[in-house]
């Protein structure tokens, strides 16, 4: 901090002191006017002074940024690639974030309020507000699973998804419960491992053939919802001109089922509930994948303890079999993957009964006809000896 603060004239008087906690001791006394210092350290060492006049800015200083590393004599290369390798697999294990999550967790994380994690209000069957005006879905009892595993007091508030979006970007929502993977939103938020991989889909009126990737779209008018992972694209490939946002995914399908747009790219499994609740069956999707997308839980950049208790929560969900059973509850029906046992021995008797009666007649015909074939061959048999008989008389 002392070398930042030197580097330019900044018309400023600079004391050093040996450590920070002289330097707190002189604020907290007038001696002078404001600590420069990362926001952790100074939430850890106002605990353990127990000094009550001070407050932290939530501003940060501009320009001023801390990397911390391990570091060696110059020239000493192998112990600095021991190092290095060391840093990688505790990062690639986890033991680096169950650290972070050990140490920062408790200042990190808000103490006097629940923790706020926001979602869309319109995503079935991901989340959505209910008849009650209550928030349910798929990824809002993941969250309250993963909250449960980790002791965590949430608070889960969904609304239209762009303004969800700029809350967190305020500073308003501590988490997203629901948002996918891209470089663009990397700049912003960090992310937790994908725990699903989602289809985006084109959807077109039937008697159209739905458009299979981006080139497709080239001469057609199409609908996406605001601030989300296809608009994203779309725009990146220089489609704006072409393109109509809406507030929902449900607003997206209402406008192309009212003949508006040409077409839309939405979520397959949102898609299909929602054609299904509003009986828009003149709508038909495309069966490739138009776009994938890696669905996160996500934080804003820096909140790395807040990120490793969702992490460590989500692996214990999926861990204790949780995951699975919320997956099948509120996905299952929209998904084309692997049958389950139940499913598979409906299905096979569905197809064996009729052939197992098929059988049984064959049999009986074949049982029938064989015990007619011996009578006859009986009574020809009777009819020979009869004939034998008259003639020696």
């Amino acid at each position: 901090a002392e070398e930042f603060l030197r580097r330019e004239d900044r018309g400023i008087e600079i004391i050093p002191t040996p450590t920070f906690s002289d330097a707190f001791r002189l604020l907290a006394v007038g001696r002078c006017d404001a600590v420069v210092i990362q926001r952790l350290v100074a939430l850890r060492l106002l605990q353990e002074t127990g000094i009550k006049n001070l407050r932290i800015l939530d501003r940060p200083v501009a320009g001023f940024r801390q990397d911390f590393c391990f570091a060696v004599k110059e020239g000493d290369r192998d112990t600095l690639a021991l190092l290095n390798e060391g840093l990688a697999l505790v990062l690639a294990d986890g033991t680096h974030r169950r650290l972070h999550a050990k140490w920062f967790a408790a200042l990190e994380l808000p103490s006097d309020r629940p923790i706020l994690v926001g979602g869309d209000h319109n995503y079935p069957p991901y989340e959505y507000l209910d008849e009650h005006g209550q928030p349910a879905g798929f990824v809002v009892d993941l969250t309250h699973a993963i909250a449960r595993e980790m002791g965590l007091n949430i608070r889960i508030e969904l609304g239209p998804w762009a303004e969800t979006v700029e809350k967190m970007r305020r500073g308003d929502l501590d988490a997203i419960q629901g948002m996918f993977y891209s470089p663009e939103r990397y700049r912003f938020f960090d992310f937790s491992p994908p725990y699903m991989v989602s289809h985006y889909v084109s959807i077109v009126r039937k008697g159209v053939t739905p458009p299979e990737d981006v080139a497709d779209l080239a001469n057609l008018r199409v609908v996406v919802q605001e601030n989300d992972l296809a608009h994203d694209l779309l725009l990146r490939h220089g489609l704006k001109s072409r393109l109509a946002t809406a507030a929902s995914q449900e607003e997206v399908l209402r406008a192309l089922a009212a003949g508006r747009h040409d077409c839309a790219i939405a979520m397959r499994r949102t898609a299909l509930q929602l054609i299904g609740r509003h009986g828009w069956q003149h709508l038909t999707l495309s069966r490739r994948p138009f776009l994938l997308g890696e669905y996160c839980y996500a934080v804003p950049d820096g909140h790395a303890a807040l990120l490793a208790q969702f992490t460590e929560g989500l692996n214990a969900v999926k861990a204790s079999g949780e995951f699975q059973r919320l997956h099948e509850k509120w996905l299952g029906p929209y998904d084309a993957g692997p049958l389950s046992w139940r499913t598979l021995f409906k299905y096979i008797g569905i197809v064996a009964l009729p052939l197992l009666v098929l059988a049984l007649l064959a049999f009986a015909w074949s049982w029938s006809l064989r015990r007619q074939v011996a009578r006859r061959t009986a009574e020809l048999e009777e009819d020979r000896k009869s004939t034998r008989l008259n003639s020696s008389h």
